[in-house]
């Protein structure tokens, strides 16, 4: 106490000494020395921390009973003033909270006169928070329960400030991991003044977020990613501290404040609405979405899954009980699995129900490709326990890949330098199929490639086929082919003219020098050829091929995502 009074003297002779340098004259009828407490824009500043002012409390406590909702509301509002001061002051104002809800019709009862007359003798003893320093460390307990988010500020194992609300309809949904990541969210930027640009200690009772912030954002399931990327822009550390530890945080989401601002909102917004359902549609070609939820609905074992998401899981997997053994496996991926319409995920996959694995293992394999690629698409789209060793299996008793694949695969070619962006250089080739002829055009950045069937071998009918995909992906810079007739002819040297690209032919005798095309020719031969023998939808396996991950890339992009590009070559745009 000494040290703080000689201090306030030597800065209290600081600012006397700048006065008067300034030749600034103070008016001692309006100056207060050496006060233990003042009040500060409508707190109290005392020596031991900040506390409510009792102008506004007695505000509160001489205030009315509301005859109807905007009442009920102004009373809400005016408390709130206090809520930092106070953590249990959401579980008492419940009933009234009640009463502001849509639809809701006034009927004030004793309930709401409990609560009225409970609100004014809490505000009585309001708490006192410590004053913020920033030279001291900073730590914010964050907690999530069933129906609110907590979070307090906490410096020197003492308050600074409290935060808490309600969860949303749709964010009661949320698996436990994606309520708890949400409480980091809500407390980091509800405190954002304090946990801007300095280090912070986020405390919080779920121990795989702890892990999860360590790891690269995408190695974090995709629901979690919106949210984390938020956190991007904080000093944050994560750490693991036991729910007995942290009472605070536990009490404020329990006893949360109603969702008086758009805060609900605006966290709520950064959590994406998973769209792998719809490219699970597309690449697996399954009716609708309702059948993987009416599966999933009569599969014990994910209803169990999603159970324990919702809940939580044990802290052992020896704590699972025998009944439930064959879900040990997803015990192992409990943080990367999460819930969305009642389908389970495993990050951007779906977890496929027993009843359902068999179509799906024949729509992963409609291309009849190798394990490696199926595995590939696989990966990108489906998840179940033991999913690669059944991929492999079936695949190996495939009887039409059995009778078409080479026994001897050759090297693969060396292709040509790889242009920077999709659609600039491409390649043509002309292949005869029993006794029909084809195009195949493939870009050479994506490996993506179209296959027409030729009704003539004419450069006219060549350029026939080629017009609509200068239309649809546009102009390209460079057109490689062979030497065949169709190519040099007058009518295709007018067409390279007209459409402004360079048109390069290989030379006679080494036609692998148009790689790309080959490899195209014989992946369009395959596809034919194994779909007509199954008698499967040929359009279907192109889809399924072009979705597949490729290994050519760093990046594993489907040639379907290497193609999207944000404009198109024209004649008049040559880029």
């Amino acid at each position: 106490m000494q040290e703080a009074v000689a201090d306030h003297d030597r800065k209290l002779k600081e600012l006397f000494d700048l006065c008067r340098a300034k030749h600034i004259k103070l008016n001692p009828n309006k100056i207060e020395l050496k006060k233990t407490s003042m009040p500060y824009i409508g707190h109290i500043l005392t020596f031991d921390g900040v506390q409510a002012d009792p102008a506004k409390v007695q505000a509160i406590l001489e205030m009315k009973q509301p005859t109807d909702v905007a009442g009920v509301r102004r009373i809400l509002g005016t408390v709130n003033y206090l809520a930092k001061f106070l953590p249990h002051l959401s579980q008492v104002s419940e009933p009234l909270r009640q009463l502001t809800k849509k639809n809701q019709p006034f009927d004030w009862d004793k309930s709401h006169e409990t609560a009225f007359t409970q609100i004014k003798k809490l505000i009585t003893e309001p708490p006192v928070l410590k004053y913020y320093e920033s030279t001291k460390p900073l730590i914010i307990q964050c907690d999530a329960s069933d129906h609110g988010l907590g979070a307090a500020l906490i410096q020197e194992g003492k308050p600074v400030a409290f935060a808490s609300r309600a969860l949303t309809h749709a964010e009661k949904q949320y698996a436990q991991i994606e309520k708890e990541l949400l409480a980091i969210v809500y407390g980091t930027e509800r405190f954002h003044q304090y946990t801007c640009g300095r280090p912070v200690t986020v405390e919080s009772d779920h121990k795989p977020l702890e892990v999860i912030h360590q790891k690269p954002l995408s190695a974090a399931p995709r629901r979690l990613q919106k949210m984390m990327m938020r956190l991007h822009e904080y000093d944050l550390t994560i750490v693991y501290k036991k729910g007995s530890e942290m009472l605070l945080a536990d009490t404020l989401s329990r006893h949360h404040l109603d969702n008086s601002t758009d805060e609900a909102r605006s966290v709520n917004s950064d959590l994406d609405q998973v769209d792998s359902l719809e490219e699970i549609n597309e690449i697996l070609n399954c009716e609708t979405t309702t059948i993987f939820q009416d599966h999933t609905t009569k599969d014990q074992d994910l209803q169990q899954v999603k159970s324990f998401i919702q809940s939580g899981w044990p802290e052992s997997s020896k704590d699972l009980s025998p009944a439930i053994t064959p879900i040990t496996p997803y015990f192992h991926l409990r943080d990367e699995l999460t819930t969305h319409e009642g389908l389970v995920f495993r990050g951007d996959r779906v977890v496929i129900p027993k009843s359902l694995r068999k179509q799906v293992l024949n729509e992963l394999h409609a291309a009849h490709q190798g394990i490696a690629s199926t595995s590939r698409l696989a990966r990108a789209t489906v998840y179940w326990p033991h999913l690669n060793q059944e991929l492999k299996d079936h695949i190996s008793h495939c009887i039409t890949c059995d009778t078409f694949n080479s026994k001897q695969p050759k090297e693969p070619l060396i292709p040509h330098e790889i242009p920077k962006r999709a659609w600039a250089k491409f390649g043509c080739d002309i292949f005869e199929f029993e006794k029909k002829s084809y195009l195949v055009t493939v870009d050479y950045y994506s490996n993506f490639f179209e296959v027409d069937r030729l009704e003539k071998l004419t450069s006219l009918a060549v350029i026939k086929k080629l017009k609509p995909h200068f239309a649809r992906f546009g102009i390209p810079n460079t057109l490689v082919t062979n030497n065949g007739p169709q190519f040099i002819s007058d009518d295709f040297r007018d067409f390279s003219m007209k459409y402004q690209f360079e048109h390069i032919t290989t030379s006679p005798y080494h036609h692998q020098s148009n790689g790309k095309a080959e490899s195209a020719v014989k992946q369009a031969k395959r596809i034919i050829r194994t779909c007509k023998s199954s008698n499967d939808d040929i359009y279907l396996a192109l889809l399924a091929h072009r979705n597949t991950p490729q290994t050519t890339h760093e990046t594993s992009l489907t040639a379907v995502q290497r193609l999207s590009c944000p404009s198109r070559r024209s004649c008049s745009n040559r880029r």
